[in-house]
């Protein structure tokens, strides 16, 4: 029978379970006229029916399988669960959002939720036919969940410009680290402190130093290290007493206190706070 690319149910698409991951442009009809079959049911049902069906055998067992339908509910629960897909320079990436967080996860993360989902009977059973033992081993069998254009249509979704940002600060280092250094580098200049360099090697040689007297002889001062080696820049925060602001740079402190190495805006600012009034 010759297929005319047109879908009139879903038992028409179940015949045809192997297409959707061969050939692109025909998965893409799939996608299409699937989204039509399922336009009027969106609200999601975790009966285990949902995700399976049940073929009785001769022998009075039963066998379960899956078809696309079962696929795509699969994935709109994958997506219920927070799971989504998007491209960052050209690379799929996967994450989770929870809470209006998204942090960075993989596909092995979507398989594992499923397959808890699955172990833990999260869902619905009103059937006797089936355990969970036939559950279990229908997914491991089966492997239902697949790097497809099905999976692909369900969880993609396009990044807003602060959600772009939250994940390039998890995958890409040298992006976090620029946005570090600049994020320390305004709050500096907002605390107003002012910067010569570490001619001498008093805190670290050639290095950027931004301080701010804050008593008689005492200063903060912030090192900035490995300036020009990016993912390998920072800075250190220490108080130290000098006979004038002058002097920083190019003599060595009278004496100095470590504050805490490879400052941190959200993990330390509370010890530099008292000091900044």
């Amino acid at each position: 029978m010759l297929f005319s690319g047109r879908f009139d149910s879903v038992e028409d698409i179940s015949m045809i379970p192997n297409l959707i991951s061969s050939n692109n442009a025909f998965s893409n009809v799939v996608v299409s006229n699937l989204d039509k079959v399922h336009s009027k049911n969106e609200i999601m049902n975790k009966d285990i029916k949902n995700f399976v069906k049940i073929k009785n055998l001769k022998n009075g067992k039963i066998k379960l399988y899956h078809n696309i339908s079962n696929e795509i509910n699969i994935y709109k629960l994958i997506r219920l669960f927070g799971f989504r897909l998007s491209k960052i320079n050209g690379k799929r990436i996967y994450y989770l959002r929870i809470n209006e967080k998204n942090e960075q996860t993989n596909f092995e993360a979507i398989n594992d939720r499923f397959f808890q989902f699955l172990k833990n009977e999260e869902y619905e059973n009103n059937s006797n036919e089936i355990s969970n033992n036939d559950v279990i081993n229908w997914f491991f069998e089966k492997n239902p969940i697949r790097r497809n254009n099905l999976l692909r249509h369900h969880l993609t979704e396009e990044l807003s410009n602060s959600e772009l940002h939250e994940l390039l600060l998890q995958i890409n280092s040298k992006y976090e680290s620029e946005f570090r250094i600049k994020r320390i580098l305004e709050s500096l200049r907002k605390w107003k402190f002012e910067n010569t360099v570490d001619s001498i090697g008093s805190f670290s040689k050639d290095a950027d130093l931004y301080f701010k007297h804050i008593d008689q002889n005492d200063f903060i001062v912030f090192n900035h290290f490995n300036k020009h080696r990016i993912l390998l820049s920072g800075f250190d925060a220490w108080k130290a007493k000098f006979s004038h602001a002058n002097q920083i740079g190019k003599k060595l402190p009278i004496a100095i206190e470590e504050i805490k190495l490879s400052f941190e805006i959200d993990r330390d600012l509370k010890l530099v706070t008292p000091f900044l009034d």
